[in-house]
């Protein structure tokens, strides 16, 4: 059974949002709104390389007045840029020196969303490998689903609507599982 979790810093509704047409999320989805997109992420499929991921979890960032962003008061840094780039850039940024972080551009000045965790459903064998061994908790949480799908600092600033390194794909929504 997939579990999902958004977590979010805003009072707005749970409105319903629709996913993009075709295989990938195209730019029209990747602009709306932060909290939305942090929804309708969910049941799309994060793919890098051979290794490919139900997306379970995700996290908001809700830009300027938000006191948890990079971006919290208008901050723009080398680091950060990504944010305030065009919806569907990837932002990838080091934690602790040692674990990356992969979060996707929204609609909204300086505003992006977190994939905290994935459910694999491709490259498992590369991601035990990447992991070493960790079959129980491969990508249950933002540092391990980098290790184990192989994404960087090289994966930073990328478009996720053209790139063929690393993209989302849209995959079933959360209830239709």
């Amino acid at each position: 059974m997939l579990q999902v979790k958004v977590v979010s810093r805003d009072n707005g509704s749970d409105d319903e949002v629709s996913l993009c047409p075709g295989n990938r999320c195209t730019r029209h989805f990747y602009s709306q709104p932060c909290r939305r997109l942090a929804i309708a992420l969910l049941g799309c499929v994060l793919v890098c390389g051979e290794c490919r991921g139900v997306i379970v979890e995700t996290e908001a960032y809700l830009g300027l007045p938000d006191k948890a962003a990079h971006s919290h008061g208008g901050r723009k840094t080398p680091r950060n840029s990504a944010m305030f780039m065009s919806p569907g850039t990837s932002y990838v940024y080091s934690i602790y020196g040692m674990h990356y972080c992969f979060n996707v551009s929204s609609g909204g000045e300086g505003c992006a969303v977190l994939v905290r965790a994935v459910e694999p459903v491709e490259g498992v064998g590369v991601m035990r490998e990447r992991r070493k061994g960790r079959e129980s908790e491969l990508c249950n949480g933002p540092g391990k689903l980098c290790q184990a799908m192989g994404i960087s600092k090289t994966h930073d600033k990328l478009d996720l609507v053209t790139s063929d390194v690393v993209w989302v794909e849209v995959g079933k929504r959360c209830g239709e599982v």
